[in-house]
């Protein structure tokens, strides 16, 4: 089981799009960077996009296009939503 999987079943509390105080809780860091950016001035959203986008990495359209092919044979939900666990009887 990984680790954010085992997190969320078992250590998170309340709602699993929240997060908790774990700092090593996924959900924590993120909320956590996305205060320090708001701080500095910088909308997140903008960060995030920017940081999708290909800034000349030759590598990136390579693994972009690598994971649609992928993507599109699996289900689009991580294999750890536990709605996907239990409708696959796990």
């Amino acid at each position: 089981m990984h680790w954010l999987c085992f997190h969320l079943e078992f250590e998170h509390h309340g709602d699993p799009d929240v997060a908790c105080g774990d700092p090593s809780c996924t959900w924590f860091q993120l909320e956590v960077y996305r205060r320090e950016l708001q701080a500095l001035g910088r909308d997140p959203g903008e960060v995030l996009e920017r940081g999708s986008r290909s800034d000349g990495d030759d590598g990136y359209e390579k693994r972009r296009n690598l994971h649609a092919t992928r993507s599109s044979s699996v289900s689009s939900a991580p294999p750890c939503d536990p709605a996907v666990r239990r409708a696959r009887g796990g």
